[in-house]
């Protein structure tokens, strides 16, 4: 019988018969903790003393024949040294990067305003409130008229939130004519 099945099926049966709250111990890796404890115990009674000698470090050998060994500074410089040749360092504008790809004439990060056929309006009122629409080039059925937002970002979430949908359904259409 494995010490599993001891730790998290009879121990906490029987003392489940005790108590019901015990089967709480089938979770609970009991061996793990008595034997953790039971360590800092033997550990804390035993006597103390001199501390060892500490051998050599097993890079040694490698110090004395080919210098100072690798450390991480090292790597890291050299790393760095690697990719500022590569991209010419912080601050330079870099041509293809995060939301970028290389079969685009305009290596701009493609997003919802870039939906084609797709327009939006948004206006302020001298009141704070603002008016927002979305229109469609080939099917004006679909636009969706003016609405009334009592700020700037409500009117925003609306329009990006309704271009993603009608996004969807141009998609749909687009992809019904082409016979897919």
């Amino acid at each position: 019988m494995s010490i599993e099945v001891i730790e998290h099926a009879v121990l906490p049966t029987v003392l489940g018969a005790i108590h019901p709250i015990f089967y709480g111990l089938t979770a609970i890796p009991t061996v793990e903790i008595l034997a953790a404890s039971a360590l800092a115990i033997i550990k804390a009674r035993m006597p103390s003393g001199a501390p060892a000698n500490i051998p050599p470090g097993h890079l040694d050998w490698y110090e004395t024949e080919y210098g100072q060994a690798t450390n991480e500074s090292i790597v890291r410089k050299y790393v760095r040294e690697l990719l500022e040749a590569q991209s010419g360092g912080i601050g330079v504008q870099q041509f293809i990067g995060y939301g970028k790809n290389y079969h685009t004439v305009n290596p701009q990060p493609i997003t919802w305003e870039n939906y084609e056929g797709l327009s939006y309006n948004i206006s302020a009122e001298g009141d704070g409130s603002y008016y927002a629409s979305i229109e469609i080039k080939d099917y004006p059925e679909l636009s969706i008229p003016t609405r009334s937002f009592p700020d700037e970002a409500s009117a925003e979430w609306w329009v990006r939130d309704n271009y993603e949908k009608l996004h969807r359904i141009l998609m749909a259409k687009s992809s019904a004519q082409a016979g897919f």
